[in-house]
């Protein structure tokens, strides 16, 4: 099956760095939108599509509509705009939106730290990304995921939880209570320490945890890891005992 054009709904480091793999992988990718509407024009010169001031243009024209971040607000205001059995995705900590039927939602969540834009990775590398949906979203978000170099797998709303919390400790220094919670959500151990991939060429520090579009050029740098605040709060009717470890560890100096 052919790649399902796609939209990119926000100008963060997280869907910036996916946007660039999947140009990397001949993904057709419609347009971006994001707020300001100049860091979506920006944007433009790494992904090489264009910058529309209204989302609901690419995403008319769209069969795959990723957002960085679980909005219902603008969900709402592109639903309008979604044809039929569209796949709208997003990358954070959340669960599947409420999309309009007959559009088919799905959460992606990829475990690994993601390029910063200074480096010369062309995927995923093999890393983990769990995904919730039904099984035809699932299959569809399959495609992207291998097409991006990754390995997807099915979990449920407490599997991707615990594994974006471990994947949290680790990076917090925390390997035996992350090993733990992994272990506990059910996944194969040697992936909680799958090793990120060294930049092969690029700009700037690949420790520092900053993106820049281009780097020593004044642009404003942004932070790639995600706060611990939404596993948190999504965690704390699921595993509250999880929950208060994230809350201590994150209180620690």
């Amino acid at each position: 099956m052919s790649p399902e054009p796609m939209t990119l709904l926000g100008v963060g480091p997280r869907i910036l760095a996916l946007g660039r793999l999947a140009v990397r992988a001949d993904w057709p990718v419609v347009g971006i939108w994001g707020r300001p509407h100049r860091r979506a024009l920006e944007a433009t010169l790494v992904l090489g599509c264009p910058a529309f001031p209204d989302p609901c243009e690419p995403v008319a024209d769209s069969r795959l509509v990723l957002m960085e971040e679980a909005d219902d607000g603008l969900l709402r205001r592109v639903a309008p705009a979604l044809g039929e059995g569209v796949l709208v995705g997003h990358l954070g900590p959340e669960g599947p939106l409420s999309v309009p039927s007959p559009g088919q939602p799905l959460a992606m969540h990829v475990l690994e730290d993601l390029p910063d834009l200074s480096e010369d990775r062309i995927d995923l590398a093999g890393g983990l990304v769990l995904l919730e949906g039904s099984p035809a979203a699932l299959e569809r978000g399959a495609r992207l995921v291998r097409a991006l170099g990754g390995r997807p797998r099915a979990a449920g709303r407490l599997q991707c939880l615990q594994a974006l919390a471990a994947r949290a400790l680790v990076r917090r220094g925390q390997s035996a209570r992350a090993a733990r919670l992994w272990s506990e959500a059910g996944l194969e151990a040697g992936g909680l320490f799958h090793p990120a991939p060294r930049p092969t060429d690029g700009t700037g520090d690949p420790e520092s945890g900053a993106c820049r579009l281009w780097p020593g050029e004044g642009h404003q740098a942004l932070p790639c890891e995600d706060s611990l605040a939404g596993v948190v709060r999504l965690l704390r009717d699921l595993d509250p005992q999880a929950a208060r470890l994230l809350e201590e560890i994150e209180g620690e100096p």
